[in-house]
C-alpha cells in the first residue's frame, strides 16, 4: 500500500516554476496535501501504482529529472526531519523567498551611503541561478507577478526597507515613484554564485552594487537573509509579524500569543 501510494503520487506529480505569478501557486501547494491524503486513501482501499515509478524509462525521473537520481538522500529518511534540521523559516516580507537576502542587502547599502530612494541611479543585483528561475517578472503587472519580481522588491526596500501587505495592492505597481526605482534595477545570473558549493550554502543569495547619482557606490554580498533557519527571527520579532499580519487582516485586538505554551493549545488561541 505504501508503495503504491508513493508511486500514485510520483504519478501525478509536476510542480513546474511556470506557476509562478499566479493565482495557482499557493493553490497547488494546498491542493498538493489534499491529493496526498486521498492518494494514501485509496491505496489503502487496494488501488494500485507504479511500483517503479521513479526509475522507469518514462518515469519521475526521465521526466523531470533528466534521468538522474541522486539516492544518497534516502540514508537521511528516518533520521534527518528537515522541521528541525535545517528548520522551518520565516518571511519578513509577504514575497517569493528568493528575494529575501536582495532585501536586506538592499537595506545595509541605504544605510551605509545614507542613501534616500530619489538619490539611487543604478542598483544592480547579481544572484545565484536559483534566485533568477524564481524571480521572473522584471516589471509586473499583477501581485502575483510582483511577488516574483526581483526589481519590484528592491524598490520596496529602498522606499520603505520591506515589501509592505499595501505595496501588493494593484494600485500600488503603477506608483510612479515605484516603477521609476523599478527601471533603475538591473539583474544578472552570477556564475560564481551558482557553484555546487554556494548552491549548498547560500541558494538564494544576493551581491547588489548600488550607485548613487552623486557617484557614490557601496557594494555588499548576503549569502543568507534574516528569518532563515541559519539566521532565525527572534520570537520578539516573530510575534510582531503575527501582530502585523493580524491587524492588516482587521484583527488587531487578538489576545498575544504566550510563547512556551503547548503548541495545541497555543494554535486554538490563535485560531480563536
Amino acid at each position: 500500500q505504501q508503495t503504491s501510494a508513493f508511486g500514485i503520487a510520483a504519478a501525478a506529480s509536476g510542480g513546474g516554476k511556470a506557476v509562478f505569478g499566479t493565482d495557482s501557486k499557493p493553490f497547488l501547494v494546498g491542493d498538493a496535501a489534499r491529493r496526498a491524503i486521498t492518494f494514501a486513501r485509496m491505496a489503502q482501499a487496494e488501488l494500485t501504482g507504479p511500483e517503479t515509478v521513479f526509475e522507469d524509462s518514462r518515469g519521475y525521473l526521465k521526466l523531470l529529472n533528466r534521468g538522474t537520481a541522486n539516492l544518497n538522500a534516502l540514508d537521511s529518511l528516518g533520521k534527518r526531519w528537515r522541521l528541525v534540521d535545517p528548520g522551518l523559516l520565516f518571511k519578513t516580507n509577504p514575497v517569493c523567498s528568493a528575494a529575501h537576502a536582495a532585501i536586506d542587502q538592499m537595506n545595509a547599502l541605504m544605510a551605509e551611503l545614507n542613501a534616500q530612494p530619489q538619490d539611487i541611479l543604478e542598483i544592480r543585483a547579481e544572484v545565484p541561478e536559483l534566485v533568477d528561475i524564481s524571480l521572473v517578472y522584471p516589471a509586473p503587472q499583477t501581485p502575483q507577478q510582483a511577488q516574483f519580481s526581483l526589481p519590484y522588491a528592491l524598490a520596496c526596500a529602498a522606499l520603505h526597507g520591506r515589501v509592505r501587505f499595501e505595496d501588493l495592492l494593484p494600485g500600488a505597481l503603477s506608483l510612479s515613484e515605484m516603477t521609476a526605482l523599478v527601471d533603475r534595477v538591473r539583474t544578472e545570473r552570477a556564475t560564481d554564485l551558482s557553484t555546487d558549493s554556494m548552491r549548498e550554502k547560500y541558494p538564494e543569495s544576493a551581491r547588489l552594487t548600488l550607485t548613487l547619482k552623486d557617484g557614490r557606490k557601496a557594494r555588499g554580498f548576503c549569502g543568507t537573509a534574516y528569518g532563515m533557519p541559519e539566521n532565525p527571527l527572534t520570537d520578539a520579532d516573530l510575534l510582531s509579524k503575527f501582530e502585523a499580519a493580524a491587524a492588516y487582516a482587521g484583527r488587531a485586538n487578538r489576545q498575544r500569543p504566550r510563547l512556551g505554551e503547548n503548541p495545541a493549545e497555543l494554535l486554538a488561541q490563535i485560531m480563536r
